[in-house]
């Protein structure tokens, strides 16, 4: 869609990936500078883009920072969990 295209053009998300079958969302710094509620909400339109909590059998991917790929939370059904 175009309003995930412009989170990687905006730098909020740099990259997805599979890392050891754990589905990986890597964040750009853009993410860093979203409020708590932007944050959910560019998590939640991306989940509905793939379908990541309904339709995979762990139905959760993990936050990864771009810089130090460090994992700074998840998403799941439930919502966002940053750590």
């Amino acid at each position: 869609s175009n309003l995930v295209k412009g989170f990687y053009q905006n730098d909020i998300i740099r990259d997805q990936y599979l890392d050891d079958e754990l589905l990986v969302l890597e964040v750009g710094p853009n993410f860093y500078n979203l409020s708590a509620y932007d944050k959910r909400r560019v998590l939640s339109i991306v989940d509905k883009e793939y379908g990541v909590t309904t339709r995979l059998n762990y139905g959760v991917f993990y936050l990864r920072d771009w810089r130090h790929s460090n994992d700074i939370g998840l998403y799941t059904r439930y919502g966002l969990q940053l750590h």
